[in-house]
């Protein structure tokens, strides 16, 4: 399969998985109305929230096939961050209106009618297992090294991290399905409309869950921070152990999307070491984070250590990483005074 075709069969699911899912929050929002379960008009909220991570997605998509340009030369690819941020904005917002029209019904308590809350948390149930399946690929089971034999490509680089991401929003709600079934049963049994409540407050706490570490990781791509999980000072570390490097400086990482980690560098060499030699020695360190995006500036020692050009020892390798202090002269510029 090629590239495009890749994009192309992975997009389809996702348009697929959409038609999908609004169907349902459609179905789930007129049922709430109808049986006065804020439960189902939760989780409504839920698979809407789906379909926001899906529509994100499918604009990920179409974008990482646009060539970059000169004037965006990262392509289009912030749009993602954008898009999520602000639609998870507003989901937050939604999910706080909820919690207080639970808090009005906990007050003035309403019949619930649960036969259709039943049915319909049912049939939300069942399209978001058709949607997991949909997005079953056929890697799963395989080792990196098995999908690169069978079928040539890369999983970070086609894009399937994107697929798993959407794939957790739909896990995460047929839990909230669950939570509307279990309501709807303990309804029939007892009649008592506090469980709605409880149920649909257990599924805007999924939600917040969900939206909140969404949220936090759209703040930190754009505020260009160390993407999560991802420990500077020990990829500094590692490349200071390579033979022949004296010091690293000048760090910055940071992502241009979730699955695009990038890094900056100058890293200082002894004079009678192979640069190249150890460019590929920083590649392959980097290549384990999943950092495929890089400038390394490789300095030689001789030319910027602070103690021959008077600069002092504060220019050492206890910098913060990213701290523009660490910049130093060159010969040159004493000269100028």
């Amino acid at each position: 399969m090629t590239h495009s075709a890749s994009y192309k069969a992975r997009e389809h699911r996702l348009i697929l998985a959409l038609a999908l899912a609004l169907s349902i929050g459609v179905l789930e929002v007129v049922g709430g109305i109808v049986s006065n379960s804020l439960a189902l008009i939760s989780d409504s909220i839920h698979v809407f929230m789906d379909a926001v991570a899906i529509t994100v997605a499918i604009v990920a998509v179409r974008l990482a096939m646009r060539p970059h340009t000169p004037t965006l030369t990262y392509g289009y690819h912030r749009v993602e961050v954008l898009a999520a941020f602000i639609n998870t904005a507003l989901v937050v917002a939604l999910s706080i209106i909820l919690l207080y029209e639970a808090y009005i019904r906990f007050l003035e308590p309403r019949v619930i009618e649960w036969d259709y809350m039943l049915v319909i948390a049912f049939v939300g149930l069942a399209v978001n297992l058709i949607m997991l399946r949909i997005f079953h690929h056929r890697y799963e089971g395989l080792n990196k090294e098995e999908k690169q034999e069978r079928y040539g490509v890369d999983e970070e680089e086609h894009g399937i991290l994107l697929i798993k991401s959407v794939r957790l929003h739909i896990v995460s709600d047929i839990l909230g399905s669950l939570a509307v079934i279990s309501a709807g049963v303990v309804l029939a049994l007892t009649s008592l409309s506090v469980v709605d409540i409880i149920a649909s407050v257990i599924i805007v706490g999924l939600i917040l869950k969900v939206a909140v570490q969404m949220c936090k990781r759209c703040i930190i791509i754009l505020l260009e921070g160390t993407p999560e999980g991802m420990d500077v000072v020990t990829i500094m570390d590692e490349i200071k152990s390579i033979n022949g490097v004296v010091d690293i400086h000048d760090v910055h990482v940071w992502s241009i999307t979730p699955s695009m980690p990038s890094m900056s560098a100058h890293v200082t060499i002894r004079k009678d070491v192979n640069a190249k030699d150890v460019m590929m020695k920083i590649n392959a360190i980097l290549s384990r984070y999943g950092i495929r995006h890089t400038t390394i500036q490789i300095e030689e020692e001789e030319l910027i250590r602070p103690d021959r050009l008077g600069l002092g020892s504060g220019l050492g390798s206890e910098h913060v990483p990213g701290s523009d202090s660490q910049v130093v002269r060159q010969p040159r510029d004493l000269d100028d005074g």
